[in-house]
């Protein structure tokens, strides 16, 4: 256990039952900034967006108004770095391999994509849509007969809808190398389709329901801005 000696204004604390605790905005704040890596700091905050406790506006935010704080810059920095639609720590650390050691374009996290027709193709993880490239991170629950069924089924749908498809698991990211080289080699093998070529998009049918904007959700739920 590590214990914290700073600052703590008494507006910042909140009785849960009778134990004293910081609020959100404040628990992600140290979190990050205390974090033992830059990644591990985007871990905290795409986290924090997945449980829908705490946007990355709001996070700004707050950081304007402690500009001198102790570990402010790399907390400025992973919020640059961060996504509201990661849905895995996992997930995070996958995508900091691909930006930041394989050096590649940011891509999208968590993103629908359809058939012309509107079908419903799959949540790609990730998808470099420029060269039409999918990323699935496959963690243990993915060994389970009825899950890895389901996910051969979704692989099928993208790969005859000509997106290439590639696989991480939780022994590759603790070598960035051996993904980084399978990242640089499945964007190889892609397609590169222009969007008039492509036999699937990211517009959303008709009918789809969509979650509500994080920031929308909190305005609702009345957490301060």
């Amino acid at each position: 256990m590590t214990f914290r000696e700073d600052q703590l204004d008494r507006s910042e604390i909140v009785d849960l039952r009778g134990i004293p605790c910081t609020v959100a905005r404040r628990a992600v704040f140290d979190e990050m900034r205390c974090a033992t890596t830059l990644r591990e700091a985007v871990v905290t905050m795409d986290m924090a967006a997945a449980a829908r406790i705490i946007s990355i506006s709001r996070m700004r935010s707050y950081l304007r108004d402690h500009p001198g704080w102790d570990g402010v810059q790399v907390t400025r920095q992973a919020l640059d770095l961060s996504d509201e639609d990661s849905w895995s720590p996992q997930e995070t650390r996958t995508r900091m391999i691909w930006v930041l050691e394989a050096g590649l374009p940011r891509p999208m996290t968590n993103r629908p994509v359809f058939s012309l027709s509107g079908r419903l193709l799959g949540y790609a993880d990730l998808l470099d849509a420029e060269s039409g490239l999918v990323v699935e991170y496959d963690g243990d629950d993915h060994r389970k007969a009825s899950r890895h069924s389901r996910d051969v089924d979704r692989e099928d749908l993208f790969r005859r809808h000509h997106l290439e498809v590639t696989h991480v698991t939780g022994a590759d990211t603790r070598d960035p190398d051996r993904c980084v080289a399978r990242f640089h080699a499945a964007r190889k093998r892609a397609r590169w389709l222009r969007p008039s070529e492509r036999p699937w998009t990211l517009a959303y049918p008709d009918g789809f329901e969509l979650e509500l904007p994080l920031d929308v959700e909190l305005d609702l739920k009345g957490e301060p801005d």
